[in-house]
C-alpha cells in the first residue's frame, strides 16, 4: 500500500497555515469582522462619580482603541468620536421648550449615557466597558526595585439590533430589574447595573505588570521616572484589554518593553 497520498496531504496541510500547531492565543470573545466596536473611558477609582472625568481613564481607552485599530480585524470607532461627545454645543431648544439659562449649557450629559445610547451615537455594535480595580506605580513592599501593576475588569456589551435581539434584551432587562429589587429587599448585593438595549456577552479581569520580571535592564532601578513607569503600565494594560478580542502571538517576557 502506498503512502504517497498521505504524505502529499500532510505537505499540503502544513502549507495552508491552518494553525493546528500554532501557538497563537485565541480571543476571549470573537467579534464579527463587519462589526463596529467603541471603547468607553475606563472607570477610575480616583473619579468614582464619572468615568468621563478621568484623564487616566481616557488615556487607557485611547490606547486600547489604538491597539484595536492596529491589530483587530473588526472595525473600531475612532476615539476622537468619543471625545467629541464631551464638547457638543448646547442643543437648540425645540418649539415650546425654554431656552437654556446659560449659553454655556452642556450639549450632552455624557454621564447619563447608557451603553446602548453611547453605542447608537457612535454607530457601534459592541462597547468595551472597563473599570480599574487596582493601579500602583511601585510595590510598597519592595523598596529596592520598581515594578508597577494594574488590574481591570473588562466587560463587553453587545447592542440589540434585530427585532429578536431587542425583544430578548427587553425581557432580560425586566428580569434583571426584578432580580435586583428582590436582592435589595433581601439585603444582598444588587449585582451591578442592569443591561438596557442589549446584553453583557463577556466579562474578564486582566492583570499586568511592568517590568514583567527583574531580569532586564529596567529591573532594580529605583530612580525610574514615575511618568515613564506610568506610561509603560498604561500601554501594558491597554494592550492586555485589546487582546481579549483578537488573536495574537505570544511573546517572550523579560524585555521590560
Amino acid at each position: 500500500m502506498t503512502r504517497r497520498p498521505v504524505l502529499c496531504a500532510l505537505l499540503l496541510f502544513s502549507c495552508t497555515g491552518c494553525g493546528l500547531f500554532s501557538d497563537s492565543i485565541e480571543p476571549k470573545y470573537e467579534i464579527d469582522e463587519d462589526a463596529w466596536v467603541a471603547v468607553m473611558p475606563f472607570q477610575d477609582p480616583d473619579f468614582p462619580t464619572s468615568r468621563w472625568s478621568s484623564p487616566r481613564g481616557h488615556d487607557l481607552a485611547l490606547k486600547t482603541t489604538q491597539f484595536l485599530e492596529r491589530f483587530a480585524e473588526f472595525n473600531t470607532v475612532d476615539y476622537g468620536k468619543v471625545l467629541e461627545l464631551m464638547y457638543l454645543p448646547p442643543r437648540e431648544p425645540k418649539e415650546g421648550e425654554e431656552a437654556p439659562a446659560s449659553s454655556d449649557a452642556i450639549g450632552l450629559d455624557v454621564d447619563s449615557l447608557s451603553e446602548k445610547k453611547f453605542a447608537d451615537i457612535c454607530g457601534a455594535d459592541y462597547v468595551v466597558v472597563c473599570k480599574i480595580l487596582h493601579y500602583q506605580l511601585r510595590d510598597p513592599k519592595n523598596i529596592n526595585m520598581t515594578q508597577a501593576s494594574a488590574t481591570a475588569e473588562c466587560k463587553l456589551f453587545r447592542v440589540a439590533v434585530t427585532r429578536a435581539q431587542e425583544k430578548a434584551a427587553d425581557e432580560l432587562t425586566a428580569r434583571e430589574r426584578r432580580m435586583r429589587e428582590a436582592r435589595r429587599a433581601a439585603g444582598l448585593p444588587d449585582g451591578g447595573p442592569v443591561a438596557v438595549g442589549g446584553k453583557w456577552v463577556d466579562r474578564q479581569v486582566v492583570t499586568v505588570k511592568w517590568p514583567d520580571d527583574y531580569l532586564n535592564s529596567y529591573a532594580g532601578d529605583i530612580f525610574l521616572d514615575p511618568q515613564v513607569v506610568e506610561e509603560k503600565l498604561k500601554e501594558r494594560l491597554a494592550r492586555a484589554v485589546s487582546r481579549l478580542y483578537y488573536e495574537y502571538e505570544p511573546e517572550e517576557y523579560g524585555s521590560g518593553s
